[in-house]
């Protein structure tokens, strides 16, 4: 029923309560725009189908046009509306990205994040192996009942598939549409094997020798359903052998080095401390450290992350100023971050010159170790955080603890400062 779908417009419009609530979001925030925009195109879905077409105002034809036109409004808008000068988005472009597939930039934060690569056919077919290809029989099962609630599911696995083409990570946004259309085309395969098939011959047969045919179509009609299984077994079983496939060669990124420095800062600090790290461990602070992170994974404000990359990458006296605008007290880089300074330079973009200047490339190697610095290399507050050299009679960084990583693959040593 329609009805089932009443709760989007509650979801929605709290989702706005909440993003309205955050300091500094406005409506110059993509969120904000997109929660109202979709509750926009609800509240026109409802109009159409529950005021105007009963009311006999139009057709359910001209219902479904006019939602479609809705639709494509409402997704063009956050997309053309920056560049029409409509509205001006005040937010991390890695989000505004999504928006547009056609216009992912390969410099900046998008480099350097793995998540934000755009998908090849590989990592789609790894996702939901054939599971596509049944949601598209459910498609077309679902457009051919003419039903708006079954338009309104085809349009939803349209823009999660839309939003897949953007970023790898985003290609989730298709399964909860995939999974309505996919049980679509099993039941309608199911009717098809049997009650729809035995009731058209049935009615087409003649009168004489009605009860053979009956007989040999409930045979058929007995045997459907399990063959509808066995269909969707196989249709699971490369999930399945995928899932254990990623179970098995996946771990959690996060080693013994990170966990015993993690529970150090949880057990030896006051909880008001607020802590700087690079932002992939933003998460894993506040959430096992149960401490306040300036930067994580849900950042919007690019600024902040590469404010962070800038204090890094520079001379003490600069990072602590960062620092301090930030009311930080502790600092935690794990080693693995030497290996992460491409990744900084490439966000700080023209703010310094990195790496101009900071090494020497060794032919022979192959490779860059801390062996190839230059002095300017070793000046910038990464290079002596790492090795616990900051500036002795500066003292703007105490180290306070060591939590040394395993030889075990993705393990680290972790080491926290408090900025004085």
């Amino acid at each position: 029923r329609d009805d089932l779908f009443l709760f989007l417009p509650v979801i929605s419009i709290s989702m706005l309560v909440i993003a309205m609530g955050i300091p500094n979001w406005g409506l110059n925030n993509a969120f904000t725009l997109i929660h109202i925009l979709t509750i926009m195109g609800i509240l026109g879905y409802y109009f159409l189908t529950r005021v105007m077409v009963k009311m006999g105002m139009i057709t359910r034809r001209m219902a479904i046009i006019l939602f479609i036109l809705l639709v494509l409004l409402v997704g063009l808008f956050p997309i053309y509306g920056s560049s029409l000068g409509i509205i001006k988005f005040q937010i991390n472009r890695k989000f505004l990205i999504l928006l547009n597939p056609f216009d992912t930039p390969e410099v900046g934060m998008h480099g350097t994040v793995q998540e934000y690569a755009k998908p090849s056919m590989a990592d789609w077919f790894s996702r939901y192996s054939f599971y596509p290809f049944l949601a598209i029989a459910g498609g077309y099962f679902a457009l051919r009942r003419r039903r708006l609630m079954d338009l309104l599911i085809v349009l939803w696995a349209g823009s999660g598939f839309f939003a897949g083409l953007s970023a790898i990570r985003s290609t989730m946004l298709l399964t909860p549409p995939l999974c309505f259309l996919g049980g679509i085309a099993i039941r309608e395969f199911m009717d098809i094997l049997s009650r729809e098939r035995s009731l058209s011959t049935l009615l087409a047969s003649k009168t004489r020798g009605v009860a053979k045919d009956l007989s040999n179509e409930l045979r058929l009609a007995r045997i459907g359903p399990a063959i509808s299984a066995a269909a969707l077994v196989m249709l699971l079983l490369p999930s399945i052998f995928f899932g254990v496939l990623l179970a098995q060669g996946r771990g959690a990124v996060l080693g013994q080095g990170w966990y015993d420095a993690l529970m150090w800062l949880n057990k030896e600090t006051p909880e008001e401390s607020i802590v700087v790290a690079w932002w992939d461990y933003g998460h894993w602070i506040t959430s096992i450290a149960e401490r306040r992170c300036v930067s994580d994974g849900a950042t919007t404000n690019f600024n902040v992350i590469q404010s962070t990359a800038h204090a890094f990458l520079s001379p003490e006296d600069v990072a602590v100023d960062i620092f301090k605008g930030w009311g930080v007290e502790y600092v935690i880089i794990p080693e693995h971050d030497f290996w992460l300074t491409g990744a900084f330079a490439q966000i700080v973009g023209n703010i310094t010159d990195f790496p101009d200047g900071y090494y020497e490339f060794n032919p022979e190697s192959g490779s860059i170790s801390w062996t190839d610095l230059t002095p300017k290399g070793r000046n910038t507050t990464v290079y002596k955080l790492l090795f616990a050299q900051p500036d002795q009679e500066a003292k703007n960084f105490e180290l306070l603890h060591v939590s040394p990583g395993s030889s075990a693959q993705r393990d680290t040593t972790v080491r926290i400062y408090k900025l004085n």
